[in-house]
């Protein structure tokens, strides 16, 4: 098993007036490097249907309980795909378009794909970029060799998070997943289940989602071939989804 995913210290957040942008991460978590363990089940969000935890716990009190806006009309989302040839890109698009079709099916938000597009990765953020990219309810996604970002180790397959959250009403508005060219290329066709799961589980971070201690969870820390949402899964994300009325009160 291989630990793919990266935690934050401390608070790593940029305020603003408007919005606020999850500005630094910390150093890349492995449970199988450093023989730890994953979150325990007191540090979960218990709910009648499974167990789920807020992307936030234990890193930003605040923030705890984000989610995206269900009366948005449509969260836009964009992927750079050029560090993979044209089959892999073929591909590894209809897969991902496939995890973002899951979660729409259990959360109600709505997802627009917007096309392919180069994009900057910034090193100190972790944000990507590029000219014509929404600013606001759009998801950035970006295949990237493990060269092009120290957060890459070499037992990280990827990495999401919100990227930019309304303090006051805790909504986020603006996400970002990078997965690591390398497993793409070494398991598109001998482990494809491996993506698949890897997909869900980097999209439910960006939905808010964070870790838990159940492995028949995709949030579950480790990527295996697990490739449909457990009940905390879905318990979860509709539990941070924000509804129109709390969108109206808020």
């Amino acid at each position: 098993m291989v630990i793919h995913h990266i935690g934050m210290v401390k608070n790593g957040f940029a305020h603003t007036a408007k919005w606020l942008s999850i500005a630094a991460l910390a150093v890349i978590i492995s449970f199988t490097a450093l023989n730890s363990t994953p979150p325990s089940v007191a540090q979960a969000a218990q709910s009648t249907n499974g167990t789920f935890t807020s992307f936030f716990d234990g890193k930003s009190p605040n923030l705890l309980g984000s989610g995206w806006d269900a009366c948005t009309q449509e969260i836009t989302w964009s992927v750079d795909m050029t560090s993979l040839s044209p089959r892999l890109s073929r591909t590894e698009l209809s897969r991902l378009n496939s995890a973002f079709e899951l979660w729409s099916e259990v959360s109600g938000l709505s997802f627009a794909y917007l096309g392919t597009q180069q994009m900057s990765y910034n090193q100190s953020s972790h944000h990507l970029s590029s000219e014509g990219m929404p600013t606001r309810n759009h998801i950035a996604v970006s295949f990237m060799p493990a060269s092009d970002s120290r957060l890459l180790a070499p037992h990280v397959y990827g990495f999401g998070m919100p990227s930019q959250v309304l303090p006051s009403s805790k909504q986020i508005i603006g996400g970002v997943l990078v997965i690591k060219k390398e497993i793409v290329v070494a398991k598109s066709k001998k482990e494809p289940q491996v993506l698949d799961n890897l997909y869900l589980h980097e999209l439910g971070h960006v939905l808010g989602l964070g870790h838990v201690d159940d492995i028949s969870q995709i949030m579950y820390p480790t990527i295996l071939k697990q490739t449909h949402l457990g009940t905390g899964d879905i318990a979860g994300v509709r539990k941070l989804t924000q509804s129109c009325m709390q969108s109206l009160e808020s």
